[in-house]
């Protein structure tokens, strides 16, 4: 609320470029009133970062600070060898290889993938993929278990 008050609001732009005040002459203190009464209901977030190294990628999470009554589940990892993922990846076709200081790179017209003996991680891009898809994880979570 400002010095009057009155109900402010910001609005951010979908890309968090922008933002905009909006003053409203409705009086602040029963919407305070509504958020004080549902607070005590919320749940402290923090971001966790997936993966440091992308993080222009859209690898943000956030989860509740002290979670309760949540279920857990075991989960046992299995290695997916780097023929099988090519295989998939590259539908068979034929790939280039060319190893430098413990990487591997592979590739062909449609994507380019990179494996790390040492730290064991694959990593695909897709080269046909449109820059400006969709960096909504709403969408594109979904979209990759389709």
């Amino acid at each position: 609320k400002n010095s009057k008050g009155d109900l402010e609001l910001y609005a951010l732009s979908k890309h968090h470029q922008q933002v905009m005040k909006v003053t409203i002459d409705a009086k602040a203190t029963p919407f305070t009133k509504t958020i004080h009464h549902l607070e005590k209901d919320m749940e402290t977030y923090s971001e966790v970062i997936t993966n440091k190294t992308t993080i222009d990628k859209s690898t943000h999470i956030f989860a509740p600070k002290h979670p309760k009554d949540l279920h857990s589940y075991r989960m046992v990892y299995d290695t997916i060898s780097v023929e099988t993922m090519n295989s998939i990846l590259f539908d068979d076709s034929v790939i280039i290889r060319s190893g430098k200081s413990g990487s591997t790179t592979y590739n062909n017209n449609t994507g380019v993938a990179n494996y790390n003996d040492d730290s064991k991680k694959y990593h695909y891009k897709n080269l046909s993929e449109d820059e400006s898809g969709s960096k909504d994880m709403d969408t594109s979570i979904p979209s990759t278990f389709e």
